[in-house]
């Protein structure tokens, strides 16, 4: 029984940990007040991707304007975990698109696998803009 006691203990502070580094990745965009736009800069090294995340409300128009320093960074848009956009099969550049729902969007930077496996880093300037609704 001790056994089990201490791998039950043993799980629950390992989804502990790992529940803090998905948060620890994470990073809200704040707009100042009256702007529709934000700008944030970061770098991606390896499987380390960078999320952020923004609020919106459904038919507004999220935009985004990515800029990676090489082109094997990309960025999905998730809702509740659902794929709005992906990365892998779409222009790199610039996206857009009405919002289906209320709440938080999150836009998730990754590298290609192969080149995560390497090691790769390379940096990013990312735009969103949310307009309309």
């Amino acid at each position: 029984m001790k056994h089990v006691l201490t791998c039950l203990v043993s799980a629950l502070i390992l989804l502990m940990a790992a529940g803090a580094l998905a948060q620890e990745r994470q990073e809200r965009i704040r707009f100042a007040p009256g702007a529709t736009a934000a700008t944030v800069t970061g770098s991606v090294t390896g499987y380390n991707d960078k999320q952020y995340v923004l609020g919106a409300r459904t038919g507004q128009i999220l935009s985004i304007d990515f800029r990676p320093s090489k082109s094997v960074l990309y960025y999905n848009v998730l809702k509740d975990g659902e794929l709005l956009r992906d990365g892998s099969i779409e222009s790199n550049d610039k996206w857009s698109k009405a919002l289906p729902k209320d709440g938080d969007y999150v836009i998730d930077v990754y590298l290609m696998r192969a080149e995560a496996r390497y090691g790769t880093k390379a940096t990013f300037k990312l735009t969103a803009s949310i307009t309309g609704g």
